[in-house]
């Protein structure tokens, strides 16, 4: 029981130290100088993009990458909570994702093939309706048997 209550207490030890963190750094525009005055570990990393892994933060696609990729250059974040771990990040540089001439040169297919799929789709619902509602008003007959041969014993749904 005591210990479960010095870990609650090492917790909120931890979440306003990294709020102070994040305070000062906020106030005085310097994460790497606040850090050193806290006492806190200052780490840097790579590059990264949505799917990367960063020690010790763990995965871009979680929590830390969500509020890593709002961030605009020079910016600093709030106290993240990791775990039992906090964190505060400063983006140093970003990089924009190229769309350079190979986007010029695919885009108009990628349109022509997206507006054909999705000409497809709205046929095939537009047939599927009609199906529906011929049959319900008793307009249509469908001959189950031959369905059924036609279809190679698969029957549609």
């Amino acid at each position: 029981m005591s210990t479960d209550f010095k870990q609650a207490q090492a917790n909120i030890a931890i979440a306003k130290k990294a709020q102070e963190l994040a305070d000062r750094a906020h106030a005085e525009h310097d994460l790497r100088k606040v850090a050193k005055e806290l006492g806190a570990t200052m780490k840097t990393s790579e590059l990264v993009g949505h799917t990367s892994q960063v020690p010790e933060i763990g995965s871009m696609s979680g929590q830390a990458g969500s509020e890593a990729f709002k961030l605009k250059q020079g910016e600093i974040s709030g106290p993240l909570s990791l775990g039992r771990n906090y964190a505060v990040m400063e983006l140093t540089e970003r990089q924009e994702p190229a769309m350079g001439d190979e986007f010029a040169k695919t885009k108009d297919s990628i349109r022509e093939q997206l507006i054909g799929t999705k000409g497809q789709q709205a046929w095939q619902l537009f047939v599927d309706n009609c199906r529906t509602r011929l049959s319900n008003e008793g307009k249509v007959k469908l001959n189950m048997t031959e369905v059924d041969m036609l279809l190679g014993g698969k029957r549609r749904s």
